[in-house]
């Protein structure tokens, strides 16, 4: 889609199964799909073509997300697993990794330098795991009493946010704050965590939350047609806003940070400036 026009550029079909995920490479070249069947298809955005289809999953694919760095990206399934795979030039994607949840995932990130995956479940629980090989988990919260819907980690990567069928939303931070570069996240994280910032006020399930680049504000979008802006320091709602008129199923920031865009569920895009004006409103599906 071309936002500013509002016309669509081009159809990626040969799906066999509804799409349930996507994500974009860092450099913008390759697109990956995930869908209902379990499997992940590899779109290079040069040509609009697929590379390569393969079964990733036994259950639907939840939630895609590239490192930040290389080839490398994390899927999640209700198959209860999250998995690390390398796109290779010649053959099909490799799994580096595999990490057994308890209960249905349904999000899987990397952290900002790449050294660590959050996960979210079902069973209320959230994850942290070491990406380099590690099978059991370097943290395992149970983070809030319904399952948690998304997670997703501060720019620095000294904090994640947890979204929860419960109608909440809780920012945990490590407990080291201090000294050390990035490379360091995960050995400050394993220091220990301390108690979550609440935040408060959805009327429904949060279905999806994501920080800003300047880590000062989270989003928050949910069931009750709702978006929420949050000061993630103090927890305070900066703004409520009520353009949709169906459960929202996500929300993301431009890379300036300047504007943002949420889905709904009845196939609706809508494009926001950080005051809460709707720059645009878009039918992209059916």
């Amino acid at each position: 889609w071309c936002l500013g026009s509002g016309v669509c550029e081009d159809i990626l079909g040969n799906h066999h199964s509804p799409v349930s995920a996507l994500a974009a490479s860092p450099d913008g070249s390759i697109l990956v799909t995930g869908c209902e069947d379990g499997n992940v298809h590899v779109w290079d955005l040069a040509t609009k073509t697929a590379s390569d289809t393969f079964q990733a999953h036994q259950a639907r694919v939840t939630s895609l997300c590239f490192a930040p760095k290389g080839g490398a990206f994390v899927s999640s399934s209700f198959d209860s697993t999250a998995k690390i795979w390398e796109l290779l030039d010649t053959e099909s994607p490799e799994c580096l990794n595999s990490f057994e949840c308890p209960g249905l995932v349904n999000s899987a990130v990397f952290s900002p330098d790449g050294s660590m995956i959050a996960t979210a479940s079902e069973g209320g629980t959230m994850m942290l795991w070491s990406a380099g090989g590690w099978h059991v988990p370097l943290i395992r919260l149970q983070s809030h009493d319904a399952a948690v819907t998304d997670v997703a980690f501060a720019p620095d990567g000294l904090a994640v946010a947890t979204a929860s069928m419960d109608h909440t939303v809780k920012i945990w931070r490590t407990k080291a704050h201090h000294g050390g570069a990035s490379a360091f996240l995960r050995g400050r994280w394993v220091t220990g965590i301390g108690d979550p910032l609440l935040l408060c006020g959805h009327g429904d399930a949060v279905k999806a939350a994501v920080f800003a680049p300047n880590g000062q504000t989270l989003l928050s979008a949910a069931a009750d047609c709702t978006i929420r802006i949050w000061d993630s320091i103090a927890g305070d709602c900066l703004l409520k806003l009520t353009g949709h008129g169906s459960v929202l199923t996500s929300v993301a920031f431009a890379s300036s940070g300047k504007v943002f865009a949420s889905a709904d569920d009845a196939g609706f895009l809508q494009l926001w400036d950080t005051t809460g004006h709707c720059i645009t409103k878009l039918q992209i599906h059916e």
